[in-house]
């Protein structure tokens, strides 16, 4: 299928407001929906649009973090950018994040402040350029075929919008109830099923049924596709100093569970690399400690809105191994080992509170982050 066709049968399938609205606001919509089932653990490896976060909000210190896909950005002073194949051209700035963050301490004073920028070497979870062919096979142009055909035929005598979202309504599962759709609706969308060679002989019911079980099936199948990002981030500390720490970062992250849509798990792997500057000589820019680290863990989506397909409730738990790759200082341990765990609690559509637990069983240190991260779109805000 191809990528604007396989754009356009998306549209059609999850729209949200009525049938003869623009393509370029379907793709929006498309585009949003699916930010908003991504896992939460999906969305702070490569946000969509824009993400703030407030992390260790009853610590010893802050950190506010803002970051956002260049697609977002370019979305807010051109809104051709959703225009399906200018959409589809937008591949690298769907795939990059900017970020900033600034750390404060407890008494409100500046720490530091840093600038990242993220991108996905490898994204298979972009659910609006997502190839539907091998899932949808037969049913994708049939779907399209249908719908338009019955939409059609409607509205020629039904031009009233408030008619129209009755219609769509079936179709997006708003009003699951056929009988109690205009007449004049129910004769076109059987006679368009009737007279279509893949559809023939289908209840309105049984339609629906079908649809919503595949979508559910190209749902997981999505959750399922591995997405891989490289990232490189620059801090300058509260003396002013230009990159007094340089990170690179890797993270791959792949769901393995099929075949249960209430749950699932992620396999989550890091690589990170981290370069500071020596304080025993000061005013040298020699980036002497440098530090290695690496990190293997799940995800579990424990929970899922059963109706949106949206995750509710997610713990992921991490081995995290770092050692020291340049100078060391005095009675510093060379290798560290650690567990880390977040609890993700979605509370409202855009709203997340991540809560961190890290254990140091060689100190038997146990530290303890409450954060706040909202995921908005904030395109027409």
């Amino acid at each position: 299928m191809k990528p604007h066709v396989v754009l356009i049968v998306l549209c059609l399938f999850i729209q949200v407001d009525t049938f003869a609205q623009s393509l370029a606001e379907n793709v929006e919509a498309v585009a949003t929906q699916a930010a908003e089932m991504k896992s939460g653990n999906s969305q702070d490896v490569l946000t969509s649009f824009f993400q703030f976060a407030l992390k260790d909000l009853i610590g010893t210190g802050h950190e506010l973090q803002f970051q956002s896909s260049l697609l977002g950005i370019v979305a807010k002073t051109d809104p051709g950018v959703w225009v399906d194949t200018n959409y589809l051209r937008r591949n690298f700035a769907r795939n990059l994040v900017i970020g900033v963050d600034l750390a404060i301490d407890e008494n409100i004073r500046f720490k530091s402040n840093s600038l990242f920028l993220k991108y996905a070497l490898v994204n298979k979870r972009d659910v609006t350029v997502f190839d539907y062919s091998e899932e949808l096979g037969a049913y994708s142009e049939a779907r399209v075929r249908v719908m338009g055909n019955a939409m059609t035929r409607f509205l020629e005598s039904h031009p009233d919008a408030g008619q129209r979202e009755a219609a769509n309504n079936f179709f997006t599962g708003e009003n699951p109830d056929f009988n109690s759709l205009p007449e004049t609706f129910r004769t076109a969308f059987l006679n368009a099923m009737n007279t279509d060679t893949f559809f023939h002989g289908f209840t309105p019911e049984h339609y629906r049924d079908t649809m919503d079980l595949l979508m559910d099936v190209i749902n997981k199948e999505i959750a399922n596709k591995p997405l891989w990002t490289l990232s490189a981030k620059s801090t300058s500390n509260e003396n002013k100093e230009l990159f007094s720490q340089l990170q690179i970062n890797t993270e791959f992250m792949k769901g393995i569970v099929k075949r249960n849509s209430a749950m699932n798990l992620e396999i989550n792997a890091k690589a990170h690399l981290e370069l500071n500057d020596d304080t025993s000589t000061a005013g040298k820019k020699d980036f002497d400690r440098r530090e290695f680290s690496f990190s293997f863990g799940l995800n579990w989506i424990i929970l899922k809105d059963s109706k949106e397909r949206k995750s509710i409730l997610e713990l992921q738990a991490e081995g995290e191994g770092s050692t020291l790759i340049g100078k060391k200082y005095p009675d510093e341990k060379q290798d560290k080992l650690s567990a880390n765990g977040i609890l993700r609690l979605r509370i409202t559509k855009d709203l997340w509170l991540p809560v961190e637990i890290k254990y140091e069983p060689v100190t038997g240190n146990v530290f303890g982050l409450l954060n706040l991260t909202t995921n908005f779109d904030w395109l027409n805000n």
